[in-house]
């Protein structure tokens, strides 16, 4: 498993150009991953180094699966969080939200369409679906999971590395696996008796809206959050809680310091200071910006001025243009 320096090198192997990765805490452990590629059916596992956002769009056709390797409740998928026996399931063309509570790993597999029976895919309308939480039955989860786990452990000894054959077996294996648990899975948010609820999901993706739309020095209060989700300013603070352990209050800071981050990482040192960065931002209260910046990244605004890697960062914190990144773009592993 290759161990990444940062939230952001661990972007670039994720390879998603449009990727939107935001760290919501300090780091409480390395961010890791590697992948195989089992005859075109790509298996990843990787363990995302702490609190965290994830915002990206599959580009491939097929289906991703993914399953959670900790305790259940770490892992979210747009907006619900992953049970005992729950899988992520991410649609060709789909977008997916995701979030984790801690340091946490997942194991994921992404099957092409080709791999499925026509009549089945289009039976089950999964090429107009969104990326969706599902749960399966307890015994069938436990199966897909070990045999993940068989497969990684295979990969690591070097058993796949040079035997097509046992690739192209395992691959076999995984597709029954997954058609199997898709046949099977529920899906859809719990029903929950009494007075109709807004779905969290429907709450998060408005009030993410309104932050994105934010324009720069502008006051986004969580009042006008509740106003843009139709629900009171309580139901939005307990959403945000709930699927990513911070407030929202907290969550639009972590935006404002992760632009202010982007922009350092593009500028010219001899040219731009980092209060000309501020200022471009809206921000105002310099040395308190400062300071959550540090206790966010590990490092002052300037050092990240200074730093000398500026030319292979760009856009939103994605570093492009590693052989891995390009690997997996062209192989379409999920997220």
């Amino acid at each position: 498993m290759h161990s990444f320096e940062s939230y952001e090198e661990f972007a670039v192997a994720l390879g998603h150009p449009g990727l939107r990765l935001m760290k919501l805490d300090r780091e409480s452990a390395r961010w890791a991953m590697t992948h195989i590629d089992l005859a075109g059916v790509p298996v990843r596992w990787a363990r995302y180094g702490g609190r965290c956002f994830l915002d990206a769009a599959v580009s491939a056709d097929g289906i991703g699966v993914v399953i959670g390797t900790g305790e259940a409740g770490q892992l979210s998928g747009n907006n619900r969080a992953l049970g005992r026996h729950s899988i992520l399931v991410i649609p060709g063309r789909a977008q997916v939200r995701a979030a984790s509570m801690r340091a946490a790993g997942w194991l994921s597999v992404f099957v092409p369409v080709h791999r499925f029976g026509p009549k089945w895919y289009e039976d089950r309308r999964l090429h107009q679906a969104s990326c969706y939480v599902a749960d399966v039955d307890p015994l069938s989860y436990r199966a897909f999971r070990n045999l993940l786990h068989r497969i990684v452990h295979a990969a690591e000894a070097g058993d796949l590395q040079q035997n097509l054959t046992g690739r192209r077996a395992a691959a076999c294996e995984l597709v029954d696996a997954v058609t199997s648990l898709l046949s099977e899975s529920s899906t859809g948010d719990p029903c929950v008796p009494g007075r109709r609820r807004v779905p969290r999901s429907s709450i998060i993706e408005s009030a993410l809206y309104a932050i994105d739309q934010k324009p720069p020095g502008s006051c986004l209060a969580l009042s006008n959050l509740a106003l843009a989700a139709g629900v009171s300013e309580r139901t939005v603070r307990n959403a945000f809680h709930e699927q990513f352990g911070v407030s929202p209050t907290r969550f639009i800071r972590v935006c404002e310091l992760h632009a202010a981050r982007n922009k350092l990482l593009h500028a010219d040192s001899k040219t731009i200071r980092v209060t000309d960065v501020l200022t471009e931002l809206g921000i105002w209260e310099w040395g308190r910006f400062s300071g959550d910046y540090f206790r966010l990244f590990g490092e002052r605004p300037s050092q990240t001025l200074r730093e000398d890697r500026k030319s292979g960062h760009q856009g939103r914190g994605v570093l492009p243009g590693s052989m891995l990144s390009a690997y997996l773009a062209q192989s379409g592993v999920p997220v």
